[in-house]
Parts: C-alpha cells; structure tokens; sequence
C-alpha cells in the first residue's frame, strides 16, 4: 500500500448498520464527505428470514441520495489526483493508532 487511508468498521450487521444510520448518511451527505467502508457480509446480514431488514432499508435509503457510488480504488485514486499524496506524520500516525486501539476494544463489548 502506497498511502494510508480509513474505513468505517462494519464488521457485522449492527455496527454496519449503526456506522450507516440515517443521521449520519444526512451528516455525510451535507458535509460532501466520502466512506469506505469495512466489512464482511456473512455476519449476520442474511438470516433464515432473509436479509437483514434494517440493512435492506439503510442501504435503499443512501442508493436514493445524490451520490457517488464507485469502487473504492476509484474513490482513492480521485482524492490522489485532487489533493496529492500526504505523508503522515508521527503525531498523525499515533493518533490514528490510538483511536483504532479504542475502537477494537470497544467492539469486543459490544
């Protein structure tokens, strides 16, 4: 990997569904941001009713927004072209490490 970049943690359907909440599709939408998100679709997104009903109507809901779906090395590739490579730092690198060290412990109790 040539450059660092962050995803979202959905590693199973209710952080998924929790990291993609109506509030914070509206947030991201008015701030003109950008996700990638992380996860592994055979936890807990389909059950023997089907897929997760919570998921069905999060992911519907964000298709209808003005967005930009694209494959995320396309995504990455555009953000490098528009803003240049950023090295980062060591206070950069420490914080990003702490605050994926608090996010890992935090979803053990979850």
């Amino acid at each position: 990997v040539n450059y660092w970049f962050a995803s979202a943690n959905g590693a199973n359907v209710q952080t998924f569904n929790d990291c993609i909440s109506e509030a914070n599709q509206d947030r991201l939408e008015k701030e003109g941001g950008a996700c990638i998100m992380y996860t592994h679709l055979a936890k807990g997104f389909i059950d023997e009713k089907g897929i997760n009903n919570r998921f069905k109507y999060l992911t519907d809901r964000i298709s209808k927004k003005n967005g930009w779906f694209v494959p995320v090395s396309e995504l990455l590739d555009y953000i490098l072209n528009k803003r240049g490579a950023h090295i980062l730092t060591k206070q950069e690198r420490k914080t990003l490490e702490r605050r994926w060290l608090i996010d890992k412990i935090k979803s053990k109790f979850k």
